[in-house]
């Protein structure tokens, strides 16, 4: 009979919260959240863009960056001991079921810290997209910057946005440019995604298969990167940010909490086939 360990409800309990935690906060800025209130210069070109929907909707996002990370888990849990099994409150669950949550919950947890530290940074500096002045048209004391050329070189703050079409939502999301959401987002999904199956998968017969996919992976995050800035939703400077928000949310959490910092993922050579028979092999 596979060996049965007991796992504490409470710090379960406590694990989960922390991350719903951390929604709450994202949330809460999503719904009340109110961007410091820039101002803009006439003559500033680079707020004077087409507006565009994006390229790549949120909830593409979502469904590849927590669908693709949860699949890899599961697959890499699943290979393992099957057998083993542990219990939590008084019942008996599979072990590679428990382990999928808890991998899960840490990579959610870099998810939420990442996204928390994006919003954060939106909100405190209000940057302009650079569709501002088409989706906006600002009036200011009863004037446009077309009608009022003296006011060229002038920083305006005191301005109502005269479009008719705009919504409370445009509104709100047209001072929240820096730094890119989506760009964080992706690269720490998948930079994350590429990390785990790099320290997951062992298998150097099917290394090139492997490799490929984190660099697909990647790569996907970088186009993300720069679909923000061919849609006007974003100045390089934001993507840039948002990318490296990213990068180092994906490299700390596996690092310091994820993956390669937990001894359990150390596998003898003896049982490599038996934990991944998938990419399993023996190399010449």
């Amino acid at each position: 009979m596979a060996e049965e360990n007991r796992k504490s409800l409470p710090a379960l309990i406590i694990e989960l919260l922390i991350i719903i935690a951390g929604g709450l906060v994202v949330l809460s800025f999503f719904l009340w959240g109110k961007a410091f209130h820039r101002g803009f210069y006439c003559d500033d070109e680079s707020l004077r863009h087409p507006y565009h929907d994006s390229t790549v909707p949120s909830y593409y996002l979502y469904i590849f960056g927590f669908g693709g990370n949860l699949i890899a888990i599961i697959i890499s849990e699943f290979k393992g001991d099957r057998k083993a099994r542990v219990t939590v409150a008084g019942f008996s669950i599979p072990k590679w079921i428990f382990e999928s949550y808890r991998e899960f919950i840490f990579f959610c947890f870099g998810a939420a810290c990442s996204q928390c530290i994006t919003d954060s940074l939106k909100y405190t500096v209000g940057r302009l997209r650079p569709h501002f002045y088409t989706l906006c048209l600002p009036i200011f004391q009863g004037t446009t910057c077309e009608s009022n050329i003296s006011s060229l070189h002038r920083y305006i703050t005191d301005y109502q946005c005269s479009n008719p079409d705009i919504s409370q939502r445009q509104l709100k999301e047209m001072r929240l440019s820096f730094p890119s959401g989506h760009s964080s987002f992706a690269m720490y999904t998948m930079l994350y995604f590429a990390l785990f199956v790099g320290a997951r998968f062992k298998c150097r017969t099917w290394s090139i298969i492997k490799h490929s996919i984190q660099y697909i992976a990647v790569l996907g995050a970088l186009w993300v990167g720069m679909t923000r800035v061919s849609d006007y939703k974003h100045h390089w400077s934001d993507v840039l940010a948002g990318l490296a928000i990213g990068v180092v949310s994906a490299v700390i959490n596996m690092h310091v909490f994820g993956v390669t910092n937990n001894t359990k993922y150390t596998i003898p050579p003896s049982l490599e086939s038996q934990y991944i028979p998938l990419l399993s092999c023996r190399d010449s």
